[in-house]
């Protein structure tokens, strides 16, 4: 882990912020927790896991995410573009503990807001999700990972 990196996470560990993976590879991200976990940060973002640059399956996620302060996104987008099978994604939204569900839309190619709203719905029905885990990766848990 590079010092500066390290530097940054001892900081993040008092501050009220997320520290987010961004667009990092698989091999970093897990860099990345592994020292997380080490400092105990109190809130890690994994942007975007299913991205090709991340490469990161709800398989691998599994391992990846189980440390309590790790919240795992989970975009439209990555389905969106074909980046994610619809099983990974429908796996991600189910069995993940600590998921944030976004749209990472606002590209003039794809959908709207309303739109969304509307196909976030029916991929939640066809995921077979209960409200109460709708309620948790939509508000709760966004809210509880921002500590508000």
């Amino acid at each position: 882990m590079r010092p500066e990196v390290t530097e940054l996470l001892r900081v993040a560990r008092d501050l009220p912020v997320v520290i987010s993976t961004g667009h990092a590879d698989g091999h970093e991200v897990r860099l990345l927790v592994d020292e997380v976990v080490r400092l105990d940060v109190p809130r890690l973002m994994l942007n975007q896991p299913a991205n090709p640059m991340t490469g990161l399956s709800c398989k691998d996620l599994v391992e990846v995410a189980a440390a309590e302060q790790v919240w795992t996104e989970q975009t439209a987008l990555t389905r969106l573009l074909g980046y994610q099978d619809w099983t990974d994604f429908a796996d991600v939204l189910s069995l993940l503990p600590r998921v944030v569900c976004s749209s990472d839309l606002g590209q003039p190619s794809q959908m709207d807001i309303a739109d969304w709203l509307t196909w976030n719905q029916k991929a939640h029905s066809d995921a077979g999700l209960a409200s109460e885990r709708v309620i948790d990766i939509t508000h709760t848990g966004p809210l509880k990972m921002l500590s508000l």
